[in-house]
C-alpha cells in the first residue's frame, strides 16, 4: 500500500514540481536500496583495491571483469536511479540534456546513491538505456563548449568511449572468439534472440571476433548455435522485425548459409520465399521478409558458384512455361553476360542449361509460343536456333557413336 501511495505521489508531484517528485522518489527507493547499495559498494572497492593491490596473484583482466559484473548486478538490482531519471523526464530530453533543470538533480541524487567513484558509469549506463551512443557523443560535444557543463561532459564522454576498450580486454583476457556467443549473451528461460541484437554489446562483440578471427567460420560457430536455441524461424523472424534495427551482421550470416557452399547446395528463392518465409508470416509476407528475399536473390546472383547452380536457386529449372517471362531470367541472363565474354559462348550456354532442365519437346513448343509475343520474340529465336543446333549435334554425336559401336561389334564378329 505504501508503495502504491509513493508512486501516485510522483506522477502528481512531476507535473507540479521535479524536485517534489525526486524526493518522493528517494523516499521509496534509498530506504529499500540504501544498505544493498553499501554492501555492493564495500564488495566492488575490494575488489577494484584487489587490481592495484601489491603483489596481487589475481589476474587483472578477470578481476577487472568481476568489478564491472558486480557493478552491473547493483545497477540492475536497484533500478532507482533508471526511474528517477524517467520520472524527470530526462529519457525524453533534448540535445540540451546536461543543461536541463533536472539533470542537476539527478546528478546529485546519483551521488547519494551510488559510490563517488562509481558516479560516471552509473550516470553513463543510464544515458545508453534511453539514447544511442552516437546521439549521447553529439550532447556531450555541445555540452563542453558550455563552461557550466564542460568537466561533466568531457568525464562522461572519456567514460563513454573507454566502454568498448575495456569490454574488448575482458573479452580477450578471458580468451573469448567466436563460439562464445552465450558466454557473452548468457541465456535464460526467456531470452529472445531480439534481446541479443538489441544489447549494447552485440555490435562490439561483431567487430571483436571479426578482428581476432577474421577467416573463421562464422556461420557454423556463431549462426549454428543462434539457430539451435532459437530456430531458423526465430532468427528470420528477428532479422524481418520492425523493432529491431541492427540486424545486418546476422542477416549476412543468414543469407551465407543459405547460400551454401562446396558441400552444401543452395537454397532456392522460392524455398525461402515459400518455405522458412512462409512458416514465419503465413498469412502475408511484410515488406521486410520480401526485402531479405530480394537481398537473397541478389546475393546468389552475385556469388553463386556457377551458372547451372543459379538457375536452379532462382527456380527456373521448375518446368516453367513461362520461362521467358519469369521474373528472375534478367538476373540469371545478367550473370551470364557476366561469366561469358562473346554472344557465342553465352548462347551456347544457355541452350545446354535448358536442355539439361526441359526436354526438347517442352522446350521447343515454349520457345515456339515466345515467339509470338513481341516481348520475347527476338531471344526465344536465338535460343530456339542455338536448341536446334545443340540438338543436331546431339544426334550427330549419338550416330556416330552408334557406327562405331557397330563397325567394334562387326570386327569383334570376325
Amino acid at each position: 500500500m505504501t508503495r502504491l501511495y509513493l508512486l501516485i505521489l510522483a506522477a502528481l508531484a512531476i507535473f507540479s514540481n521535479p524536485s517534489a517528485a525526486l524526493g518522493v522518489a528517494k523516499m521509496g527507493v534509498i530506504k529499500s536500496t540504501s544498505d544493498h547499495l553499501k554492501a555492493e559498494s564495500d564488495s566492488t572497492t575490494l575488489v577494484k583495491s584487489s587490481v592495484n593491490a601489491p603483489g596481487s596473484q589475481v589476474d587483472d583482466e578477470r578481476t577487472l571483469s568481476a568489478y564491472l559484473s558486480t557493478l552491473d548486478d547493483a545497477i540492475k538490482r536497484s533500478k532507482a536511479v533508471d526511474n528517477v531519471f524517467k520520472v524527470l523526464n530526462l529519457n525524453r530530453a533534448s540535445d540540451d540534456l546536461l543543461t536541463n533543470a533536472n539533470w542537476v538533480s539527478w546528478e546529485k541524487y546519483v551521488e547519494e546513491l551510488f559510490p563517488k567513484n562509481f558516479k560516471d558509469e552509473v550516470l553513463v549506463k543510464t544515458l545508453r538505456e534511453h539514447y544511442d551512443d552516437q546521439h549521447i557523443l553529439q550532447m556531450l560535444a555541445k555540452a563542453k563548449e558550455n563552461p557550466r557543463t564542460k568537466e561533466i561532459a568531457t568525464a562522461l564522454e572519456k567514460q563513454l568511449i573507454n566502454i568498448p576498450l575495456v569490454m574488448l580486454t575482458s573479452w580477450k583476457g578471458r580468451n573469448l572468439g567466436p563460439g562464445h556467443v552465450f558466454k557473452v549473451f548468457p541465456v535464460k528461460d526467456s531470452s529472445q534472440l531480439d534481446d541479443f541484437v538489441r544489447d549494447k554489446k552485440w555490435g562490439f562483440w561483431i567487430k571483436y571476433v571479426d578482428g581476432i578471427t577474421p577467416d573463421a567460420d562464422k556461420v557454423s560457430r556463431i549462426l549454428n548455435p543462434l539457430i539451435n536455441r532459437f530456430t531458423t524461424e526465430g532468427v528470420v523472424k528477428t532479422i524481418a522485425s520492425d523493432s529491431v534495427v541492427d540486424t545486418k551482421y546476422l542477416e549476412e550470416l543468414l543469407l551465407a548459409k543459405w547460400l551454401g557452399d562446396s558441400k552444401t547446395k543452395s537454397k532456392t528463392v522460392d524455398k525461402v520465399r515459400g518455405g522458412v518465409l512462409k512458416a514465419v508470416f503465413p498469412d502475408k509476407l511484410p515488406e521486410k521478409a520480401e526485402d531479405l528475399v530480394a537481398r537473397y536473390t541478389a546475393k546468389a546472383v552475385k556469388e553463386s558458384r556457377d551458372v547451372d547452380d543459379l538457375f536452379r536457386v532462382l527456380g527456373l529449372n521448375s518446368k516453367l512455361d513461362d520461362l521467358l517471362t519469369h521474373p528472375s531470367l534478367v538476373a540469371w541472363m545478367k550473370r551470364m553476360d557476366d561469366v561469358y565474354s562473346t554472344t557465342d559462348q553465352r548462347s551456347i550456354a544457355m541452350a545446354e542449361t535448358l536442355m539439361r532442365y526441359y526436354d526438347d519437346r517442352h522446350l521447343l513448343e515454349m520457345l515456339a509460343k515466345a515467339k509470338k509475343s513481341q516481348s520475347t520474340k527476338e531471344i526465344a529465336t536465338e535460343w530456339e536456333f542455338k536448341v536446334k543446333q545443340a540438338i543436331v549435334e546431339q544426334l550427330a554425336s549419338w550416330r556416330a557413336q552408334h557406327r562405331h559401336l557397330q563397325s567394334a561389334f562387326h570386327r569383334r564378329s570376325l
